[in-house]
């Protein structure tokens, strides 16, 4: 499944500690009134993705894809 706010995959096999591991991302955050039982408010992200984006609330995704690096 995507990382909602990159768009890359995400492993389900990595330790939940991983940066890159599985978190449920509430789109309106419960500190800003977001509903904690509501599936239209949760959404899939990495650990690192969902702690970039903080307790902002966002409709659309605001962090673009990186893009692989061409050099050795």
């Amino acid at each position: 499944m995507p990382c909602w706010l990159c768009g890359h995959n995400i492993d389900p096999r990595l330790d939940p500690r991983h940066p890159m591991s599985w978190t449920l991302d509430h789109l309106v955050p419960l500190s800003r009134g977001g509903d904690l039982l509501d599936p239209a408010n949760a959404r899939p992200a990495h650990r690192r993705c969902n702690s970039s984006k903080g307790n902002r609330a966002m409709a659309t995704p605001q962090v673009a894809p990186q893009r692989a690096s061409r050099r050795w």
